[in-house]
């Protein structure tokens, strides 16, 4: 899947010495909304109706329990969102206290990246063992 990559090589791709900086924000928007969306496929938070899932591609998946790891998914995708809603409160400052630091860093992104990505890849070796023929177009995007 192209977004798997994506979420791997950006990273990288955001702190080389030549990116320039208008090229490191869009570099990072879009690491943080494939993260969203991969977090989203794989179940860990709904997915928006319309949206495929990984068990709309194997049926029957589940993923491993892992409440840690959940729980860490589940924070990296209050993360992306919030990276990605520039005006949110969180982002902002407001009666509330000061605006959150949303952590953009390398290695932040490449600690996000590992943990979305053993979650994809518990969930791609069910795919090469058990995905519907009719589907296996859907994991090219």
């Amino acid at each position: 899947m192209k977004v798997a990559a994506l979420i791997n090589q950006l990273p990288g791709e955001v702190y080389r010495p030549e990116t320039s900086p208008v090229l490191q924000q869009a570099a990072v928007e879009a690491f943080f909304a494939d993260v969203r969306a991969m977090i989203e496929f794989l179940g860990i938070r709904p997915a928006k109706s319309g949206d495929f899932s990984a068990v709309d591609l194997v049926p029957g998946w589940t993923r491993s329990t892992d409440a840690a790891r959940d729980a860490r998914l589940n924070r990296y995708w209050l993360i992306a969102s919030r990276h990605l809603m520039h005006f949110s409160k969180k982002r902002t400052r407001s009666d509330e206290g000061p605006a959150e630091n949303i952590p953009v860093e390398r290695e932040d992104l490449e600690k996000i990246a590992d943990g979305v990505l053993d979650l994809w890849d518990e969930y791609a070796t069910a795919a090469n063992d058990g995905l519907c023929p009719a589907r296996k177009d859907l994991l090219r995007f």
